[in-house]
């Protein structure tokens, strides 16, 4: 998508969208912070003992939902996402 200032910025737009109603604005966030949130997910598990069953697409799809679940999704920036 460009520069990571551009990115954040239009993340930023999106989550107000989404905020707003605009249901197609999640999927433009997920398709956008998917990889990175699944790389940080592998870096997580791999701290876990061997034979955990638990994989980074899993965890990365946990967070989703449970964030899709919010009937009203309060964030003022994208620093509180992190904390899922």
């Amino acid at each position: 998508m460009g520069d990571s200032t551009g990115q954040s910025q239009q993340i930023t737009t999106w989550l107000a969208d989404w905020r707003g109603g605009d249901a197609a604005a999640g999927d433009r966030i997920i398709g956008a912070v998917y990889p990175d949130l699944r790389h940080i997910a592998a870096r997580f598990l791999g701290n876990e003992r061997r034979n955990h069953t638990l994989e980074p697409n899993a965890l990365v799809n946990e967070l989703w939902i449970r964030l899709m679940g919010k009937e009203s999704v309060a964030y003022d920036a994208r620093k509180p996402c992190a904390g899922f």
